[in-house]
């Protein structure tokens, strides 16, 4: 497991002691105006059985990018008592998804996030064949940080509606296979995050969450879950998760006493891949992926379901990659004159003996043991002469602490001096 290289300490001197400047402050009161517009949103259709219900929080600042390509196969269903049958006439149904996830940081409370998805269904049955594709489901929402304490430890309220950029009704008509169910759906919910181990190179967590699904058309309501335990390298080396997620069904569907104009699974071949009554679904996923560096890493994912009612059976295989930009990156001098690039900056708020306090914490993408470059600050405010180097021994969510590890000027650093954070 491999991090940054940190410079070997050649003196360690006394630093003055400053006022504590005052911490940010979050914009409340437009977090919860802009959940509450959202909760009244129309709603929309959530591929339950392939996207988990899971936390799309994103760090202050931070932008954050997430491709994924999935590959999903199924021969049978899950009756409505939870066996496995085979649909008359279905040899099989294949769904390839193209997802392109942005999640964008406004501060450390809220952020917003979407999802645009290509679909491709490919039916082959023993009457029926052909291959739709396009658009498929998409997805906006936005996260809220209700909470988070010293450690990593946080609580998440998340809003998300998916909606059909697809219409079944002209894919019968050309006699395609149907891209999804065709309704909307919205969905409320809440994440807990514990962190299990925090070391300087790598961390293990528990992620756990449920909401409350309202879908149109008459489809029953739900309650999707999910859970995980995640092994993660801070820097760079492997990263892996396994966990559980699905759907409960309501069972307030009314097409289980009287049927709804429309309402079939021919589209599917028969599979309950779409317009599935009252569906209930308990899905396997595990995840290995490699950290290149804190801003980029490659996921290898698989799925497969282990319970249902009314619900699709297949199997899921899934490539993706995690890529964050820091908003407002700046470039500076480095030691000996060379040309360096930042990509987080903030400012001291505390000197101890031998060490400094920041604004900055793991809301902001800090983490244990990265480098920081302190800077002198000119009178107008701007950032001087490069005068040490320091690295994260501690945080919480809006600030961190900094060792220092080696002088370059024979200067006290004071409140109010900028550390940066080179890429």
């Amino acid at each position: 497991m491999a991090t940054f290289k940190v410079m070997s300490t050649t003196e360690s001197r006394p630093k003055s002691c400053g006022k504590v400047s005052p911490g940010r402050a979050t914009a409340a009161t437009l977090s919860a105006l802009t959940l509450s517009a959202l909760l009244s949103a129309a709603p929309a259709n959530a591929e339950f059985f392939i996207h988990a219900w899971e936390s799309h929080h994103t760090p202050a600042k931070i932008l954050q990018l997430a491709p994924e390509f999935s590959y999903y196969r199924t021969t049978t269903n899950f009756s409505a008592n939870g066996t496995p049958v085979s649909p008359d006439g279905l040899i099989q149904l294949q769904k390839l998804l193209g997802d392109a996830t942005v999640g964008i940081g406004v501060n450390s409370r809220l952020s917003f996030f979407g999802r645009l998805s290509w679909a491709a269904t490919l039916l082959d049955g023993a009457s029926a064949t052909g291959t739709s594709y396009g658009l498929g489901d998409q997805t906006v929402g936005a996260v809220f940080r209700l909470f988070e304490g010293a450690g990593g430890t946080s609580l998440d309220v998340q809003v998300q509606t998916d909606f059909p950029a697809y219409n079944n009704s002209d894919l019968a008509a050309a006699g395609l296979p149907f891209r999804g169910d065709g309704s909307t759906d919205i969905t409320s919910g809440a994440f807990l995050r514990l962190p299990l181990v925090s070391g300087a190179d790598s961390t293990l967590t528990v992620d756990a969450g449920g909401g409350y699904t309202y879908r149109s058309d008459s489809f029953s309501a739900a309650l999707p879950w999910s859970a995980k335990v995640s092994y993660a390298a801070k820097m760079r080396g492997l990263s892996a998760s396994a966990g559980a997620f699905g759907i409960f069904s309501l069972k307030n569907d009314p097409v289980a006493n009287a049927e709804i104009s429309g309402r079939s699974s021919s589209g599917a071949g028969g599979s309950f891949l779409v317009n599935a009554v009252n569906p209930s679904l308990v899905n396997l996923r595990g995840q290995l992926g490699f950290r290149f560096s804190p801003d980029f890493e490659l996921q290898a994912s698989a799925i497969l379901p282990v319970w249902g009612q009314a619900a699709p059976s297949g199997f899921t295989a899934m490539l993706g990659a995690q890529m964050s930009w820091q908003r407002g990156a700046t470039s500076g001098p480095k030691a000996k004159g060379q040309f360096q690039t930042y990509i987080l900056e903030a400012k001291i708020v505390r000197t101890h003996s031998t060490a400094v306090t920041i604004d900055k914490g793991s809301n902001d993408g800090v983490t244990k043991g990265q480098i920081f470059h302190i800077f002198q600050v000119r009178q107008d405010g701007s950032a001087g002469e490069l005068i040490a180097t320091a690295t994260v021994t501690r945080l919480t969510w809006n600030e961190a602490e900094l060792a220092i590890q080696e002088y370059y000027k024979e200067v006290s650093i004071e409140d109010g001096f900028v550390a940066r954070r080179p890429l």
